[in-house]
């Protein structure tokens, strides 16, 4: 007998990956503000690209970030420097930073998820083009 095909598309396919982020300027011993509205713009090996609050640092300003992926439950907390600072919006920066403390399988641990995910998406239009 053959086996029951399985979906093309499964719900599980569109969810996003979740996180949690809070943050401080340990330059100025400030809490960043708006912490909820920050965002993860790009991950890098050394580094990323976030999107906070517009007066919360400043270039060469050190961040205490802590990252929690939901429900994934796997965490990251890194001390980052402040490479360079853009406007994004009224509100808000874009922030370059460059890892100064970091656990280094932690941020790969974090990474593979995102990997793990652009990974099935790429098997999802694969299948749907052959």
């Amino acid at each position: 007998m053959a086996k029951p095909k399985q979906p093309l598309l499964k719900i599980s396919d569109f969810e996003n990956i979740s996180y949690s982020i809070t943050a401080v300027n340990s330059t100025t011993k400030t809490k960043v503000a708006n912490t909820p509205s920050a965002e993860l713009i790009e991950l890098r090996e050394n580094g990323c690209v976030m999107k906070i609050s517009e007066k919360s640092c400043s270039v060469g300003h050190f961040l205490s970030i802590s990252l929690m992926m939901i429900p994934q439950l796997k965490s990251v907390e890194f001390t980052a420097k402040v490479l360079s600072k853009e406007k994004a919006d009224k509100h808000s920066s874009l922030v370059e930073l460059e890892f100064y403390q970091i656990e280094q399988n932690q941020w790969y641990g974090f990474l593979k998820v995102y990997a793990d995910k652009q990974a099935q998406v790429m098997n999802i239009i694969r299948s749907m083009k052959e």
